[in-house]
């Protein structure tokens, strides 16, 4: 009975882990992929900022 009882609260315990490790991992992807837009935004920016310098400086106004 006792052996019973500590195995169904170490099965538990795996459980909650596995859980909070799958939330983990979840959050760390959401992260990541809005830290990947991100970057992406800001080489876009780069990219239309580096245009309009070119053009600025072959076309002065």
């Amino acid at each position: 009975m006792v052996f019973s009882l500590w195995s169904f609260c170490f099965i538990l315990s795996a459980l909650v882990f596995l859980l909070w490790s799958f939330c983990f991992g979840l959050f760390a992807l959401v992260f990541l992929l809005w830290s990947f837009c991100f970057g992406l935004s800001a080489l876009v920016f780069l990219l239309w900022s580096f245009r309009f310098g070119l053009s600025a400086l072959f076309f002065p106004l």
